[in-house]
């Protein structure tokens, strides 16, 4: 259909799927302009959003990455600031219901709109979210491109993080709206434990996260603590299942998959890998 429909476009298409990040270097090697775009297929890009990504990156050439404002199609402004994860948000992440209580949706959403306030200024930030993000060029090739160590899932906060290390800018655009439908490909909901692969995906991303960034003997701590709620989740399933006779077998899956998901925990980012650099 893109060839079709789209002549003057260049496709890349691989045979298997290697992975969000691998695949942005792949795309990065074969382009050769200032800046470039990471954009997630489940958007639709408002009249002048990316000409306001690029000029803003034009106003200082300390930029490296500009994040867009996500907004879903009902007009809620979805999180597009991301920051270095740390251990209590991701304890909270394992135990969504207790974290719908203690932060509620509504709340959530009157810090995000909070930042689209500041209309027209630059704000620097950790980092933005990989669903729009624009990239200068220079910059990216200078921190070695992504980590392809990442298969999705936290890719682009590692990305930043480097990139701050570096003297770099990171900035955020709250005027430059690009719709999106959110996690079409995953079905990832923040309220939910996610189902494999999409778990394992987050699990291993976070894992490197703290790894490279993290304080020492941080990631240890994170492994234990998600291996201890995974197989907490994991029994209350199998509960679950006991009382429940006419779904039980589904819950007795569910509980499988957390226990699997518990043992396999960083196995992936346990092993040291040499980062291909882009060229």
């Amino acid at each position: 259909m893109l060839k079709w429909e789209f002549p003057h476009i260049r496709v890349i298409a691989n045979s298997e799927n290697i992975g969000f990040a691998c695949a942005v270097n792949q795309a990065f090697e074969a382009s050769s302009s200032d800046f470039f775009m990471m954009l997630n297929p489940d958007t639709w890009v408002a009249k002048n959003s990316i000409v306001g990504l690029v000029e803003m990156a034009e106003r200082d050439t300390e930029i490296a990455v500009v994040g867009a404002q996500l907004t879903s199609f009902e007009g809620d402004s979805q999180q597009s600031v991301l920051a270095k994860p740390t251990l209590a948000k991701e304890f909270l992440n394992l135990l969504p219901e207790l974290k719908s209580i203690l932060l509620p949706y509504f709340i959530k959403s009157i810090l995000i709109r909070g930042r689209e306030r500041r209309r027209g200024q630059i704000i620097e930030v950790p980092a933005v979210s990989g669903g729009a993000m624009l990239m200068r060029s220079s910059a990216f090739r200078q921190a070695g491109g992504m980590d392809e160590r990442f298969f999705v899932y936290h890719e682009e906060v590692d990305l930043c993080l480097r990139l701050h290390k570096s003297g770099w800018k990171i900035v955020f655009a709250p005027q430059a709206q690009i719709l999106h439908y959110d996690a079409l490909s995953t079905q990832y909901n923040p309220l939910k434990i996610p189902s494999e692969p999409v778990l394992s995906w987050r699990l291993n991303g976070l894992s490197i996260l703290f790894e490279k960034h993290g304080t020492r003997g941080q990631r240890g701590q994170f492994i234990a603590m998600v291996k201890l709620l995974l197989r907490f989740r994991a029994m209350l399933c199998r509960f679950r299942s006991s009382i429940a006779s006419g779904s039980a077998a589904l819950w007795l899956a569910r509980a499988k998959e957390l226990e699997m998901a518990a043992v396999s925990l960083g196995k992936l980012s346990g092993v040291k890998t040499t980062q291909s650099p882009v060229r």
